[in-house]
């Protein structure tokens, strides 16, 4: 699959108070000038704030708006019950709520009650019909996440001065030295501190404090939530990363082994270290089986096969490796797709039609390329990003008519 960056069209309305910006027939997003505006806001009128915490350059946040933002439904709910918010997280005020709320993946979804307590946290795409179940949860006490480390959005804490540059935009971010880090942590009274866990959370940290969070798994997930599970996952992702460009199967089974056995999603992320072990290792066949199995009993997704189907096509030359990725995707290729997958289905069906062409089913490749292009164009892809494909079918074609 090649990488989407799809455009939205956002238009701009101005208003008494807090500006606002509007997804096409869809969710009203304000603009606000600060943070505390944006809080004060949601306290005056008494509704529940909802931040979108975006960047630039995030795909996922453009399909976001044009998907699930712009939808009917999931508009109206939006609209009637919270005061909801666009912040770019990597400008301006942005970096200092990215900092104080740890906000590194996109897109982010954060839900705050009127009086500023954060009670809800989703990440990554949502289609509407995922999206609209997560927004009730948010607003009914029984549901919503409790993160009793976090202090009240009215209350900001004070940070270290080097840690705003390690928020800032790629080219222009900074990271301490661990020497930095280390001698601010070790003058800290408490090391479960908001502010401590900011700089844990985001700094690389000697391997005493990485096992220290380990080891503190549960207490550190009452005071933060989902974010320790994140961080330890981190953890383990730095230690298998040697292990797998090394090749040592023993030390990979080893590290997965010593994570604590409470880790939501444990099944799936083990499966993605192996992958890429097989991967990484050029061990088709072994990757191939895995995939099938892994992705048979859910604990892998389509995006997951995707990306590990466009590698064999772009490094193995083996025919059956080849036709068994053809064979994994297969089952993506169905009506039974979720909205999840349709939201990324050209891409899935470029990579269907990229296989095909090599294991030299031209008339295959022709009607899975056709089908990538027409779903891309649906989709509101851009131009540049489907040209690869237009490309791959004109190849396709000009095979066809030699008989090639």
């Amino acid at each position: 699959m090649r990488h989407v960056v799809a455009s939205v069209l956002m238009v701009l309305v101005t208003c008494a108070g807090i500006g606002s910006a509007v997804a096409a027939e869809g969710t009203t997003f304000r603009t606000p000038a600060s943070w505390q505006e944006a809080v004060d806001a949601a306290k005056s009128e008494q509704k529940f704030l909802f931040l979108d915490a975006y960047t630039d350059w995030c795909g996922w946040c453009k399909v976001m708006d044009r998907n699930t933002f712009s939808d009917s439904t999931v508009a109206a709910y939006m609209n009637q019950h919270f005061v909801s918010v666009k912040i770019e997280m990597e400008r301006g005020f942005g970096i200092d709520v990215a900092m104080r709320y740890r906000i590194s993946s996109f897109p982010q979804f954060l839900v705050f009650t009127p009086d500023g307590r954060l009670v809800y946290r989703m990440y990554g795409y949502r289609p509407p019909a995922d999206f609209l179940p997560e927004l009730r949860k948010a607003l009914r006490p029984e549901t919503q996440q409790v993160f009793a480390g976090i202090s009240s959005a009215t209350a900001a804490p004070v940070y270290p001065s080097f840690l705003r540059d390690a928020f800032k935009p790629y080219k222009d971010r900074k990271m301490p030295s661990a020497d930095t880090v280390e001698a601010w942590l070790v003058a800290q009274p408490n090391p479960y501190d908001e502010v401590v866990w900011t700089v844990l959370n985001r700094c690389a940290v000697s391997d005493a404090w990485e096992q220290w969070i380990v080891d503190r798994y549960d207490s550190l997930s009452v005071l933060y939530g989902q974010e320790v599970s994140q961080r330890v996952y981190r953890t383990i992702y730095d230690r298998a990363g040697a292990a797998i460009k090394q090749g040592d199967d023993a030390q990979l089974t080893a590290i997965l082994a010593k994570a604590p056995s409470q880790l939501p999603d444990h099944a799936s992320v083990s499966a993605a270290l192996w992958l890429q072990m097989h991967s990484a290792q050029q061990r088709w066949e072994k990757l191939m089986d895995r995939l099938a199995s892994e992705y048979a009993a859910g604990t892998v997704d389509i995006s997951v096969v995707n990306e590990h189907c466009w590698t064999v096509y772009e490094k193995c030359n083996d025919a059956s490796v080849v036709q068994a990725a053809i064979s994994v995707m297969k089952p993506a290729m169905t009506e039974s797709e979720t909205e999840a997958d349709k939201a990324v289905s050209w891409g899935i069906w470029d990579t269907y039609a990229a296989l095909q062409y090599k294991a030299g089913d031209l008339q295959g490749a022709e009607a899975a390329a056709t089908t990538a292009i027409a779903r891309g164009e649906q989709e509101g892809v851009d131009a540049a990003d489907l040209q690869p494909t237009r490309d791959l079918l004109a190849k396709i074609r000009s095979g066809i008519r030699s008989g090639k």
